[in-house]
């Protein structure tokens, strides 16, 4: 009885296997180390009863647009320290070309798309403090 249930086991997965497409059968099948599985999802700093509206990434920070219904929030997280940033949301784009937040007089702003590229910039009033490209998002 083993042995006939061992088959029959064995003969579905086959069957199984061979009715999947093959780029599926090989993409299910070729596995990744977990440290780039873990690389590869994205980092969420929202809080748990909130939305992620959008996670990117530049070369030294992470990024978060949060809320509920609507964007609300932008948090950013240095990789280097660990520090974040959470500020209500000053304005943003309803297509989602940018999202702008301040701290005090100093404006934090996710714009995607410009004709040089998708940044986070970060200015005090007129004077830009810093441009990183998006390396992801």
């Amino acid at each position: 009885m083993k042995h006939q249930l061992k088959s029959i086991i064995l003969s579905s997965v086959t069957l199984s296997l061979t009715i999947l497409p093959s780029n599926v059968l090989a993409n299910n099948l070729i596995s990744q180390p977990p440290q780039l599985l873990a690389q590869n999802q994205e980092k969420n700093y929202c809080k748990p009863e909130e939305s992620l509206f959008l996670s990117a990434e530049t070369k030294n920070f992470w990024l978060n647009i949060c809320g509920g219904d609507l964007p609300r929030y932008y948090v950013g997280v240095s990789k280097k320290n660990g520090k974040r940033i959470r500020l209500v949301l000053d304005d943003y784009d309803k297509q989602g070309n940018y999202f702008s937040a301040y701290n005090g007089n100093v404006n934090y702003l996710i714009i995607f798309n410009t004709p040089k590229g998708s940044f986070l910039t970060v200015t005090e009033g007129k004077k830009e403090l810093f441009r990183e490209p998006l390396i992801r998002w």
